[in-house]
C-alpha cells in the first residue's frame, strides 16, 4: 500500500518561476490582483505532482520572498450553481501563502487575502522605486 506523510516530501528548489517586481507593478488594483491569482495559477510552475493522488502545487515567488501556491486535486471540478457561470465547470484550487524558508501546509485562503498581500508588496515597491 502506498502511504507517504507530508511532512517527509522534499520539494525541489523552483527554477525560473519568480514574479518579477514590473509584473507586480502592473497589478495596478484590486480586481487586476485577483484576477491573477484566479487566472494566472495554471500558467504557474508545478513545484510538485503526486501522481498516485492527482495532485498538483504550482507555486509562484514574489519579489518578497513569499510564495503563493495552488494545490489542485484532479476531480475536484465542481459546476458553478448561480450567476452567469451557472452550469459551467469550476476547477479552483485550494490557494495558500508561504513564507520564505516555509514548510508547505495547505489551507484554503481566498483570492482576496492574497490580492491584499499582493497590494501592500506593490505600494513598499513603488515607494524603493520613488527612493532611487
Amino acid at each position: 500500500m502506498f502511504r507517504r506523510n507530508v511532512n517527509q516530501i522534499v520539494f525541489p528548489q523552483p527554477v525560473g518561476d519568480h514574479l518579477s517586481e514590473d509584473e507586480v507593478l502592473a497589478l495596478k488594483n484590486r480586481v487586476k490582483r485577483v484576477e491573477y491569482i484566479e487566472n494566472q495559477w495554471p500558467s504557474w510552475p508545478i513545484w510538485v505532482d503526486i501522481p498516485e493522488l492527482q495532485m498538483t502545487v504550482r507555486r509562484i515567488i514574489l519579489p518578497d520572498g513569499y510564495s503563493i501556491c495552488a494545490t489542485y486535486m484532479k476531480g475536484t471540478e465542481t459546476n458553478c450553481s448561480f450567476g452567469e457561470d451557472k452550469g459551467k465547470v469550476q476547477n479552483a484550487p485550494r490557494l495558500c501563502m508561504l513564507k520564505p524558508d516555509q514548510a508547505y501546509k495547505p489551507e484554503d485562503l481566498s483570492p482576496s487575502w492574497i490580492a491584499e498581500h499582493l497590494k501592500d508588496l506593490r505600494k513598499k515597491l513603488v515607494e524603493e522605486h520613488k527612493q532611487q
